[in-house]
């Protein structure tokens, strides 16, 4: 595996909630970030962020380090029951499956759309516990 720094990755949902081993692109790249960053997809879809990274960078964030971190939604109770929820959500059986249906339909959708008014596009997902 090869270490890279992530802009936004899912191995944070697996290390932050306890239920559920969710499956996540590094794994699937092979590869093991420096530092990992999430926006909203943590909270449900609502406005906060996370991160997190290896000991000796985690180290130098209060309390532990001399770096200070805070924000204006940090550890808002509704975006972290919201997070939760949608990690459940996730873990039921089919979930998956559900969103890969749904997701392939959009774009396809999108992309039908754009081609018969002429527009060039090209689009795709990654999709899939496991991927």
């Amino acid at each position: 595996m090869q270490r890279v720094t992530l802009n936004a990755c899912q191995r944070l949902l697996s290390t932050l909630h306890p239920l559920t081993p969710l499956s996540h692109l590094q794994e699937h790249f092979g590869v093991i970030p420096d530092i990992c960053t999430m926006g909203k997809v943590v909270g449900g879809g609502l406005p906060v962020g996370a991160f997190g990274g290896r000991r000796e960078i985690m180290e130098t964030v209060a309390p532990a380090g001399p770096m200070y971190q805070s924000g204006t939604l940090s550890g808002n109770p509704l975006a972290m029951a919201s997070g939760l929820k949608t990690l459940e959500i996730l873990d039921r059986p089919g979930a998956y499956e559900h969103l890969e249906t749904v997701t392939s339909k959009l774009i396809n959708g999108i992309l039908a759309a754009a081609k018969e008014v002429g527009v060039p596009m090209v689009g795709g997902n990654i999709c899939g516990e496991g991927i």
